[in-house]
């Protein structure tokens, strides 16, 4: 035990003399002043992106070469279950399908850009062939979907999004600082004879400085609030529009999760693929606690 503690009080006192040198010091506060510029650029500039996609897809939208207006009939669906929702200035919302090059393209089956949602009819025909669903389940599906995007509308999450990716960097940085006055206080006052404790701190604040390292946890945080905002918007779906359509988001989120297993087995590299949404199998659970709250509350499970 004595060779132990002997061993890591020369390691500590080595640690110390190294960072504390005269010609490493001067080094590391030199590469601290440019880490910081960059992590403070390199988040500027994902900002400026985002900025520029969102112009980009507002222009694009209002464009039909790429984006054309969907039938009547959609609309109507929209905007009547935009109602249900308490949605203000339902009248508002617009309504578009991709074209047939974008359709074919596109992965997803709808998304909601501001106030304007986005259905793939196509992605949701073919879909719907692939689960054997019926004229109305699949009516069923698609009420669920829409009510899907119109959650996000209604929350703002489109919005909210953006601002996520210039406030997450700050709640990163800040958040470490946070953190390391906090080691440092806690360190001070109950390992204060603790050379090993002290040195491992002194490395944790350098390490932890790397602009990568906080890049990384911005965007662990981005994505974590943005998984939220997906399972937000599924409840709002199931809860609004009833246990049919409850049902519906688990049959498509069951088929999915096959689908994708068979593909990708790795849970690991399924979550690099997709990091910004849940799993379709925590989706399934959670819905699956709705469905059993809405069948305690209608006793026999209808609308």
């Amino acid at each position: 035990m004595s060779g132990l503690i002997t061993t890591n009080n020369t390691t500590c006192q080595w640690l110390d003399k190294l960072f504390n040198s005269p010609k490493l010091s001067p080094k590391i506060s030199r590469y601290e002043k440019i880490n910081n510029r960059l992590f403070i650029g390199s988040n500027v500039l994902v900002s400026l992106i985002c900025l520029s996609r969102t112009l980009t897809t507002h222009k694009y939208l209002k464009n039909n070469k790429y984006f054309i207006d969907a039938p009547d009939k959609t609309v109507k669906q929209v905007r009547d279950i935009a109602n249900k929702f308490n949605i203000k200035n339902a009248k508002t919302i617009q309504v578009k399908k991709p074209n047939s090059f974008l359709s074919y393209i596109s992965q997803s089956l709808a998304c909601a850009y501001g106030r304007t949602v986005v259905i793939n009819r196509d992605k949701l025909d073919n879909l719907s062939r692939e689960m054997g669903l019926s004229f109305q389940e699949k009516r069923q599906l698609e009420r669920f979907i829409l009510g899907h995007e119109l959650t996000h509308i209604k929350n703002k999450d489109y919005y909210l999004g953006h601002l996520l990716h210039i406030i997450s960097p700050l709640i990163a940085h800040f958040g470490l600082k946070g953190l390391n006055t906090g080691l440092s206080k806690i360190a001070n006052y109950w390992f204060q004879n603790n050379p090993a404790i002290s040195s491992t701190l002194k490395m944790w604040k350098k390490i932890s400085n790397f602009f990568m390292i906080k890049n990384l946890i911005a965007m662990s945080f981005e994505n974590f609030i943005m998984r939220q905002q997906e399972y937000r918007a599924d409840r709002g779906s199931a809860e609004g529009l009833g246990i049919e359509a409850t049902r519906s988001g688990i049959r498509l989120f069951t088929f999915l999760d096959k689908k994708i297993n068979k593909n990708i087995p790795s849970k690991i590299l399924q979550r690099f693929i997709d990091p910004e949404h849940p799993s379709f199998r925590n989706r399934v659970k959670q819905l699956r606690k709705i469905e059993k709250k809405q069948l305690s509350t209608t006793g026999n499970g209808n609308e």
